[in-house]
């Protein structure tokens, strides 16, 4: 039986600041708590470049693993890739549109409040 959550999932991009050319791919149900996870263990300055909700952890889980194919030659590890977030996002973009399915980055079009979105689910 697949993974049903309880909470809205979102496929997102984080980027480290003063690393134009570097992000990272995830899944989540809880983005800001996320990103505090991450920052935590980074000590670059992290934001949310992107976030897209998905309906269902095995359509994330495919998005996710598609990303991580396309950039495989950049990958810097795990789930870290040598791309803009820019980049990955356009290839997100593309790759929902490629198998049919509607979803809009509801992050950097200016809905800085996504992450208190998520947090209060």
């Amino acid at each position: 039986m697949a993974y049903k959550p309880t909470r809205q999932l979102c496929v997102y991009i984080v980027a480290e600041d003063g690393s134009p050319d570097v992000c990272k791919i995830g899944i989540t149900e809880l983005l800001s708590r996320r990103l505090g996870s991450l920052q935590s263990q980074n000590w670059r300055k992290l934001s949310i470049s992107a976030a897209f909700p998905i309906e269902t952890a095995d359509l994330a889980w495919e998005i996710e693993q598609a990303m991580l194919h396309i950039f495989e030659v950049k990958r810097i590890r795990g789930e870290w890739v040598r791309v803009s977030p820019t980049e990955m996002e356009v290839e997100i973009v593309n790759y929902l549109k490629a198998i049919g399915v509607k979803s809009e980055n509801v992050f950097s079009s200016g809905k800085s409040n996504v992450i208190k979105m998520w947090a209060n689910q």
